[in-house]
């Protein structure tokens, strides 16, 4: 999957410091056998949801972990991976990310209300 929007110094700076997966650890050439997994950015609030291309918004993951996050809602997401997945770093990045949105009273409030981290 080939991400079209284009890509920034911030993004291009968060990808040169992550050489794996920020979700499940996946690291591009250490699996050979892994051959169509490629790292990619991700927007924890998605862009068709208000978010944009700022550092805490951007995480570094692997093609297959980013379509399976799509543009669901982060937490829902982030409840529905399984338990070794859920570390405290990347349910404090997503926090941060909500929290940083919200303070910008986007349009997300709704999204947000009927979630909670488990």
């Amino acid at each position: 999957m080939t991400r079209k929007y284009k890509i920034n110094k911030t993004i291009l700076k968060i990808k040169k410091l992550s050489n794996k997966c920020f979700v499940c650890g996946f690291m591009p050439g250490f699996m050979p056998s892994v051959k169509s997994n490629e790292l990619t950015y991700d927007h924890i609030i998605p862009r068709s949801k208000g978010g944009t291309n700022i550092e805490l918004n951007i995480m570094i993951i692997c093609e297959n972990c980013n379509t399976r996050k799509g543009n669901k809602n982060p937490l829902k997401w982030f409840n529905s991976l399984p338990e070794k997945l859920k570390t405290k770093e990347l349910e404090d990045k997503i926090k941060t990310a909500i929290e940083y949105f919200m303070r910008l009273k986007l349009e997300i409030n709704t999204w947000f209300t009927p979630c909670k981290f488990s």
